[in-house]
């Protein structure tokens, strides 16, 4: 049988932010993070609000919306093994869609303390999540979110500085 940590383990490896960790580090994350039950309905990230955590879908289904007025976008839906709330963190802004649990869920999370000490204990896997993190703005230049902006870059990837 599987324990949790195995799964989560798994889940971190297969999370392109983490690609470049050594097994021993990405244990190491795996231990900081703790498993939280949402109900349906439940919101766990608001848009416009500093992150406090990172998150890993472990089951259930989230839906990531973002305002429109008065009403809202829906951005797409969050499936099991994906990860949320690091772009906010890692860019240092405020959270840029809120997130909700479209069914019961269960979401592993580390909080952002927890997650600066980790780095600050292994400064080059940095430099891992950079690249990673720049991969990702090129590719999303062209996604129906930046459509929704009217194509202006909320934040440019050169510019992130986290304060670690």
């Amino acid at each position: 049988m599987t324990s949790v940590n195995d799964l989560l383990v798994k889940m971190i490896k297969e999370i392109d932010l983490f690609k470049d960790f050594s097994d021993d580090d990405i244990l190491d994350l795996a231990n900081s993070f703790v498993l939280k039950y949402y109900p349906s309905g439940s919101l766990i990230i608001r848009e416009g609000e500093k992150p406090n955590s990172i998150y890993i879908l472990k089951n259930g289904i989230l839906e990531a919306k973002k305002s429109h007025g008065l009403s809202s976008i829906h951005l797409g839906d969050i499936n099991p093994g994906e990860i949320f709330g690091e772009m906010s963190y890692i860019k240092g802004g405020n959270s840029m869609a809120s997130v909700t649990s479209k069914e019961d869920s269960d979401v592993w999370q580390i909080s952002v303390e927890d997650f600066d000490r980790f780095i600050k204990s292994n400064p080059g896997l940095m430099d891992s999540i950079y690249e990673t993190m720049k991969k990702r703005e090129e590719m999303n230049s062209s996604s129906s979110f930046n459509k929704v902006s009217n194509n202006k870059q909320d934040d440019d990837i050169d510019d992130i500085k986290i304060n670690i």
